[in-house]
C-alpha cells in the first residue's frame, strides 16, 4: 500500500510538472494520457483481493454454467469442481486478473480513438468485465476437457497451461 501512495506521488508530481511547462491548455488537450498514468499505481492488497474474488467466483459460476450445458458431470464446491476422473480448483491466479487490466486499458484507449460518445465509451468498457470472465471460464473448462480426453498432465504441466491465455486474450481482444 506504501508503493500505491508513492506512486500516486510521482504521477502528481509529473502532472504539476507537465502543468507548469506546457500550461493549461496543453495539459486539458492531454488529459486522457495523462489519466492513465494512473494504471501505473499498484491497486492496495485489499482492493486486489476483491478484484481477484470477484473474478474468481464469476469465473467458477460460469464454468459451472458451460460444464452443465456441455452435458459435463461435475460436483462443485465454492472453487472446487469434481469431475470423473479429477478435481480442479480455480485458484487466485486463474482469476484472469491480468488480462482483464489489459482489456480494460486497451478498451479505454480503443474508445476515446475510435468513439465520439461517453456513453459508447462507457459502454465498451463496461463489456470488459463479461467478456473477461467468459475467456476465462471457457480456458478452464477446455483445459478440463484436454485433461478428461487426452492427458491429464493438461492442468499441471502444460505449455497451454501456462501460456494458454494468450491467443484468448487475443481474441478477446479482437471481440
Amino acid at each position: 500500500d506504501r508503493l500505491a501512495v508513492a506512486m500516486l506521488a510521482f504521477i502528481v508530481t509529473c502532472w504539476g510538472l507537465f502543468l507548469f511547462c506546457f500550461g493549461w491548455e496543453s495539459f486539458r488537450k492531454t488529459l486522457f494520457p495523462l489519466l492513465l498514468l494512473l494504471f501505473m499505481i499498484p491497486l492496495p492488497i485489499d482492493l486486489l483481493d476483491q478484484v481477484i474474488l470477484l473474478l474468481q467466483r464469476s469465473s467458477a459460476d460460469t464454468v459451472d454454467v458451460l460444464f452443465s450445458t456441455l452435458g459435463i458431470h461435475a460436483v462443485r464446491e465454492g472453487f472446487t469442481f469434481e469431475l470423473s476422473n479429477f478435481i480442479i480448483f480455480i485458484e487466485g491466479e486463474c482469476s484472469g486478473i491480468r488480462s482483464f487490466f489489459a482489456l480494460i486499458i486497451t478498451s479505454l484507449v480503443a474508445g476515446y480513438w475510435c468513439l465520439e460518445s461517453w456513453w459508447a465509451r462507457a459502454t465498451l468498457v463496461a463489456v470488459v468485465l463479461p467478456l473477461a470472465i467468459i475467456k476465462n471460464a471457457s480456458r478452464i473448462v477446455g483445459l478440463a476437457l484436454l485433461a478428461s480426453c487426452v492427458d491429464p498432465a493438461f492442468l499441471t504441466d502444460s505449455a497451454l497451461h501456462r501460456s494458454g491465455g494468450s491467443p484468448l486474450f487475443l481474441f478477446s481482444l479482437v471481440v
